[in-house]
C-alpha cells in the first residue's frame, strides 16, 4: 500500500493510492506532526518533516513523478460517501476540518454516457 501527505490550504492529510482516499482525518502541520511521532515513535520525526516540507511544495509528499495534490486526489478517487469521487477542497472540509467520514449525499455520482 502506497501513502502520501497531501497539502492543501494550510491542511494536511495522508493519501492511500490503494483506496484513492485519505487514509485518517487531517490536520494542521503541528498537530499532524505530534500525532505522527505518537503513533510511529519519536525516530520517525525527521522523516515526517521531510515529507511535510515536499508537500508544501508541490502539494503531495511523492517522489519523482510530477505530482501535484490537484491531479493525485483530483483524478478518480473514492473519498465521497459510498465510494464515491469528492472534489480536493471537500476532502479538506470533511477529512481535515470537521474530521470525519463522509455522509450520505457527499459525493459525486459518475454517471456513463449511453
Amino acid at each position: 500500500m502506497s501513502r502520501h501527505v497531501i497539502h492543501h490550504d494550510g491542511w494536511f492529510f495522508e493519501w492511500s493510492t490503494t483506496v484513492d482516499a485519505p487514509f485518517g482525518y487531517g490536520s494542521r502541520r503541528e498537530d499532524f506532526v505530534r500525532e505522527h511521532v505518537a503513533k510511529h515513535g519519536e525516530s520517525s520525526r525527521a522523516k515526517v518533516e521531510r515529507d511535510l516540507d515536499r508537500a508544501m511544495a508541490t502539494g503531495t509528499s511523492a517522489e519523482g513523478a510530477e505530482q501535484s495534490a490537484e491531479r493525485m486526489v483530483g483524478r478518480a478517487n473514492s473519498a465521497g460517501y459510498d465510494e464515491t469521487h469528492l472534489p480536493l477542497a471537500e476532502i479538506v472540509r470533511i477529512y481535515c476540518v470537521e474530521r470525519r467520514d463522509p455522509r450520505k449525499g457527499e459525493g459525486e455520482v459518475a454517471t456513463r454516457a449511453a
